[in-house]
Formats: C-alpha cells, structure tokens, sequence
C-alpha cells in the first residue's frame, strides 16, 4: 500500500493456501472514508478485485469484495477499518481473504 500516505505498523500477518490476513497500525492525515477509497482503489486497480454490495457490512466498517486467482477459485476479501481509540489519525487496517467453499 505503498501509493497511500502515511506509516504502517504490522500487527500480525498469516494464513495458508485457503486464507490469509494482514492487520497494521496504519498513521494518516486521511480520515477513514478517505483511506477506504484509497484502499478500494489499489485493490480494484492492481488486484481486479471487484466489490460486493451488503448494507450490513458497510454499515459495520468492512468493505466486501471478490476475485478470482489464477487457477479459477474464487475467493472473499473483507477490508476493515477502525480508528485507534486512543490515537488521533491512527487506524487498524485489516484485509482478510478466504477460498469461498465449493458448491
């Protein structure tokens, strides 16, 4: 997320061939509608992911979105971003992606 001003701070990284989630510290003068439309802009721009509409989940902080890998599977992205109850311009960015179950 090199184009979006600010510093991260990794929390914890992980996952395996089905998930995988990144949390950071992310520090901005971008407030957080402002650092989810960047965000939605690097993902859709270099990622091909596409959005998912859910009322819930804009309504709850997360953005929803779907793509596929090179092999075909598809998969869910989840971007969450809550600010930092004790730090003025501090967010925890959360992406988290999942194989969707086949049918």
């Amino acid at each position: 997320m090199q184009e979006i001003k600010g510093v991260w701070t990794p929390i914890s990284y992980g996952g395996d061939t089905d998930h995988w989630e990144n949390k950071s510290h992310f520090e901005t003068d971008l407030s957080s509608e402002e650092l989810k439309a960047q965000i939605s802009g690097i993902v859709t721009k270099y990622y091909k992911w596409s959005p998912r509409v859910e009322k819930t989940a804009e309504k709850s902080g997360q953005n929803l979105w779907e793509f596929r890998d090179n092999p075909g599977r598809r998969w869910n992205g989840t971007v969450s971003i809550a600010p930092d109850r004790d730090r003025h311009g501090v967010f925890e960015v959360t992406i988290r992606i999942d194989v969707q179950a086949q049918k």
